[in-house]
């Protein structure tokens, strides 16, 4: 019998064990790093028995922002030294500089790693506490190597940027004259304003086309409906196929037609004529209903400077005095520039040449004339600018404020600028630590044949400094546009020159060949851009500020632009983790069940550093919830299990009595 008190008694008290973790759990709900235990119960020698398991399961990573917050993403930990010179191990990266630059967790424990020696660059071989030095300093380094970087085109010519329309303007006189009414919709065809007719005539005065139009009999829904039905019967006539059209245009509030006549000899004249029907003879009345008058004539103009806007076919809407069309520039330095081009005599214009006028005012800076606008032979508006190079000229017209509407044509670059010559620079450190600029000059000699792949360069220093040799060469590249040769002159083997600040003098080799880790010079058919990758000079600096990467190298950053090294977070992993000790906080210790740490770096364990970041604890508030009440449930089952087995108790006492 006492057997049986002795299974519901461990119950009992292996419950409350467990609720006292889960206790201690919920209280870490917050705690960065912290990972919650668990009890595993199973029966032993009829009793019950629980063990404590802790669960290392990986938290979620938040970013704090603070250079000194660490989290891992993977299974290793932290290494920490207590103040008995023990090491302990956590997954809480909540770090923190002291008074002396020591690195430590809230507890004061020194945050494990290996230092680098500044003078070396070498890692100690040996752990030690990790120490940021804020007033370290960073001694001047000369430089003795530039690497040069780009292309320099292989376009052997200097030209300038072109953009031109990707189509012509054209325009017709009289536009108004040929230009409907606003048209109500539905508009109805019948049999008596069905028909009309359609002459062309040269600028001689023969006769190119006369032809009767006739146009079925229906109730057009749109204006757009009706006009794809009289251009369908006029492409029908092979002498007029694409010569005229019946364009959709904006007429009072509503639509109206415009016809025009396009794709024809300069002067060509086209006429619009009431014919009669055939049924009595009486005139059709196509043009009275629509507003325009028979007899009415048109010619094809080649657009000129001197043509009004408004004759343009590429008007839908006549502009009025105050209305505007937008201009919308880029400059060749990629720039941007916006105005409008303000239509009528007292504005800014009338005419074509009017509309360029501005656009030409558009491309000017400071006075200067930067990319002068103009009208092609052909009818086209092409920018040219006015230096040789490349660029990012641009422009695009379009309608602005008002009632007039424009669908100007697109401009599109029809000549690439490139310039024979480019230039780049690159900063150099002498052995006080002084700053110098050089300028490079790259040209490409004249000749297209004998002299193609070959450059010169020139290095000029901008200050008082003087070259002394190496500062001129010629660089040579193959057919297939790679570095064959660069070479300086005088046979020398780099630029040497005096920086007479009482600093020694210099000599700097320039790099401008491929390795595996770069791109050097080159000479496509692309644009040329020379730039410096890199130079191995350094003025002095202070030390600003640290960063941590991923591989936990502590990367700090100098005043004077450059990074080093300065220490390596220690990280350790287990055999068995969950043989691991607590000792307090979120911090354990090894133990003969968890082996012995391997400690390394993160990266050489499959784990990552995460800075300024924290991990959250892995404790799940509804998880707990769920977990004590069924601990509640299992303590009042036992509890009524030994109440049961008492009252038996009393009954077997009563008995003997």
């Amino acid at each position: 019998m006492s057997f049986s008190f002795e299974t519901p008694v461990s119950a009992l008290s292996n419950h409350q064990k467990r609720v006292d973790m889960i206790s201690k759990n919920i209280a870490n709900l917050n705690t960065s790093g912290f990972k919650g235990d668990r009890m595993n119960f199973m029966e032993k020698l009829g009793t019950v028995a629980g063990s404590q398991q802790f669960q290392f399961s990986q938290g979620s990573i938040n970013s704090t922002g603070r250079a000194t917050d660490m989290a891992i993403k993977g299974e290793s930990f932290f290494v920490l030294q207590n103040q008995n010179g023990q090491d302990v191990f956590s997954r809480m990266g909540s770090f923190n500089l002291d008074k002396n630059g020591e690195l430590v967790n809230p507890e004061g424990m020194n945050v494990q790693g290996w230092m680098v020696n500044q003078e070396t660059g070498k890692m100690a071989d040996t752990k030690s506490d990790i120490i940021i030095d804020e007033n370290m300093k960073m001694g001047a380094t000369q430089t003795q190597n530039v690497w040069l970087t780009g292309n320099l085109s292989s376009k052997l010519e200097s030209t300038s940027e072109q953009l031109t329309t990707n189509t012509k303007l054209d325009s017709n006189t009289n536009k108004t004259a040929m230009t409907t009414n606003e048209l109500a919709t539905p508009y109805t065809v019948n049999s008596e304003n069905d028909e009309f007719q359609i002459s062309l005539t040269s600028k001689s005065g023969a006769t190119l086309a006369s032809e009767n139009i006739e146009l079925a009999e229906d109730n057009y829904n749109t204006v757009s409906d009706l006009a794809q039905e009289i251009n369908n019967k006029i492409n029908s006539k092979s002498d007029l196929y694409g010569k005229v059209e019946a364009s959709v245009v904006n007429v009072g509030d509503g639509k109206g037609l415009e016809f025009r006549v396009q794709n024809v000899e300069d002067g060509t004249a086209m006429q619009l004529d009431n014919v009669a029907t055939t049924n009595d003879g009486a005139t059709d009345n196509f043009f009275s209903d629509m507003g325009l008058t028979a007899g009415t004539s048109t010619t094809y103009q080649k657009v000129t400077t001197s043509t009004g806007i408004n004759n343009l076919l590429q008007v839908s809407e006549g502009f009025s005095s105050g209305n505007e069309i937008n201009i919308s520039a880029k400059l060749p330095d990629g720039s941007s520039k916006k105005t409008s081009f303000v239509y009528g005599g007292s504005n800014d214009g009338e005419t074509v040449k009017d509309l360029l006028n501005k656009i030409n005012d558009t491309y000017k800076v400071d006075g200067e004339q930067i990319a002068r606008a103009e009208l092609t032979d052909d009818g086209k508006i092409q920018v040219t600018d006015t230096t040789i190079g490349e660029s990012e000229t641009s422009l695009s017209l379009g309608s602005g404020t008002g009632t007039g509407s424009i669908d100007m044509p697109t401009f599109i670059t029809t000549t690439e600028g490139s310039e024979a010559s480019v230039n780049s620079s690159s900063v150099v450190y002498d052995s006080i630590g002084n700053s110098h600029n050089i300028s490079l000059e790259f040209t490409k000699p004249k000749g297209t044949t004998e002299n193609y792949g070959k450059w010169n360069w020139e290095a000029n220093l901008t200050g008082s400094e003087k070259v002394i040799s190496g500062g001129s060469g010629t660089i040579e590249f193959d057919r297939e546009g790679n570095l064959v040769s660069f070479n300086y002159d005088g046979g020398v083997d780099g630029l040497t020159f005096d920086p007479r600040n009482g600093s020694n003098k210099m000599k700097v080799q320039l790099h401008a060949a491929s390795s595996d880790d770069y791109k050097g010079l080159s000479q496509y058919n692309t644009t040329s851009s020379v730039k410096v990758r890199e130079q191995d000079g350094n003025a002095a600096g202070s030390l600003n500020g640290f960063r941590v990467n991923e591989k936990g190298s502590i990367i700090g950053s100098f005043t004077n632009g450059q990074e080093s090294k300065l220490a390596q977070v220690a990280v350790a992993e287990f055999t068995n983790p969950d043989g691991l000790e607590q000792v307090g906080g979120s911090n354990y210790k090894a133990t003969e069940k968890s082996g012995q740490a391997n400690i390394g770096k993160a990266i050489a364990q499959g784990s990552q550093i995460m800075s300024k970041s924290l991990e959250s604890s892995t404790v799940e508030l509804s998880k707990q919830f769920t977990k004590m009440i069924e601990s509640q449930n299992s303590f009042d089952a036992a509890s009524k299990v030994i109440r049961t087995f008492n009252e038996i108790m009393d009954r077997v006492v009563n008995l003997k009595r």
